[in-house]
């Protein structure tokens, strides 16, 4: 499948183990000398109008990616990793 990124911020990211909305695709991160997508930055729901830039952010590895389908993008990662992150610390 052939996907633009316009089209991957459209989708939400869903965790697998328990069925948890982790919000939606901001951003993606290559690697400029393979052209390899490298992690997915997701923008944690939080139910806030206005966030600070960075205030919870997810950086889920492609590792982690499960699955991406027309309207949604699983990931298998630990909801540990996703508060670790939160907080500000490198968890991966």
């Amino acid at each position: 499948m052939i996907i633009t990124l316009k089209e991957l911020r459209m989708r939400e990211v869903i965790r697998v183990c328990d069925g948890k909305s982790l919000g939606c695709v901001t951003d993606v991160r290559m690697d400029s000398c393979t052209g390899n997508l490298c992690s997915l930055l997701v923008m944690a729901d939080s139910g806030k109008i206005f966030s600070f830039a960075g205030s919870g952010e997810i950086c889920i590895p492609w590792e982690f990616i499960r699955c991406i389908g027309d309207d949604v993008i699983l990931v298998d990662i630990h909801p540990e990793a996703c508060e670790c992150q939160r907080k500000g610390k490198k968890c991966f």
